[in-house]
């Protein structure tokens, strides 16, 4: 950041916006197999990226997510499910781990989303979401106009 800010002075923001943050959305794109890099968003923290998200959904809207999101998220999203934003939010446990990933396909087949919110790597232990191709497959066949957000802080 130093050096970058030093050698751009003052178009150190057109260097980030313009080529920084394009090349990161690119290589996290190929890493998830999606096909547009502009759909990658960076927020500088939980509960502004689920704010914003969850801002962009109607009332009765549903969200699968899981039992072992980071507490930014966990609070919002419970106020949105408590309040008059009324959104239908259903939690897949995270363990047994061995069958999380199986779980969370069979749930988003029944629930059918309209989003899908969960970590990459879970705050609270560890545990680290491998496919998350299948996932989304998974998601499109269930909803086409469905959305899939990872938490990828962690």
């Amino acid at each position: 950041y130093w050096d970058d800010s030093a050698k751009h002075f003052d178009a150190k923001w057109d260097y980030l916006f313009g080529e920084v943050i394009p090349e990161v959305q690119g290589a996290i794109a190929r890493s998830l197999g999606i096909g547009n890099p502009r759909r990658i968003a960076f927020a500088p923290n939980t509960h502004e990226l689920a704010s914003r998200l969850l801002s962009c959904w109607p009332k009765g809207a549903r969200v699968l997510t899981t039992d072992s999101e980071f507490y930014s998220f966990e609070r919002q999203i419970r106020r949105a499910s408590e309040s008059d934003v009324g959104l239908a939010v259903l939690r897949v446990p995270t363990q047994p781990f061995e069958t999380f990933e199986d779980r969370l396909i069979e749930e988003v087949r029944r629930f059918t989303p309209d989003l899908v919110f969960l970590s990459h790597v879970f705050f609270n232990s560890g545990f680290t979401t491998r496919d998350f191709g299948r996932i989304r497959d998974a998601v499109l066949t269930s909803n086409p106009k469905a959305q899939m957000a990872v938490d990828g802080y962690h």
